[in-house]
């Protein structure tokens, strides 16, 4: 065989044994960095960023903030421009 498909084979070779290890170490190294401490938990901003978290109490108020500010910026009626 020539010496140049030895090697591939050989690289070939080293890449799938040391394939799963390589992407087995990284899964490691970036579980550890996004770890954090035990006692650490999620902060309380996330309730009041995300919707599928909120009270009943919070959505009326949420639409009720938004049909104040929809009926502050909603142009007036007869004000709009008539193209013809």
């Amino acid at each position: 065989m020539d010496t140049g498909v030895l090697i591939a084979v050989q690289i070939i070779g080293l890449y799938v044994c040391l394939g799963p290890f390589v992407c087995l170490g990284l899964y490691v190294l970036f579980d550890r960095l996004a770890e954090r401490d035990p006692g650490q938990k999620r902060p309380n901003a996330l309730r009041e960023t995300d919707p599928a978290l909120w009270t009943p109490a919070q959505v009326d108020e949420f639409f009720a903030r938004k049909k104040m500010f929809d009926s502050l910026t909603a142009p007036k009626q007869g004000n709009h421009i008539r193209r013809g």
